[in-house]
């Protein structure tokens, strides 16, 4: 399975920009900066971010420092 963030590292020189599942939380990932720290649990790539980087990276420092901020998110199949 490896590790999403440093496989898109690979691919386009950012992580930012990965969603990832998190299955033993049930949780949603989407990486809006660098960090790819190590999980102990596997991590599911589910797909990437295509367009609005530069909000993404915004919202997700916003969010980071008011974590009881509400976000919506459009998912294109």
């Amino acid at each position: 399975m490896g590790d999403p963030g440093k496989e898109r590292i690979k691919k386009t020189g950012t992580a930012a920009g990965t969603v990832c599942f998190y299955g033993p939380c049930q949780q949603f990932c989407i990486v809006y900066g660098e960090d790819t720290s190590d999980e102990p649990l596997p991590i599911s790539f589910i797909g990437e971010v295509v367009e609005g980087m530069r909000q993404l990276k915004v919202t997700g420092m916003e969010t980071r420092f008011d974590q009881g901020r509400v976000l919506e998110m459009k998912v294109i199949d």
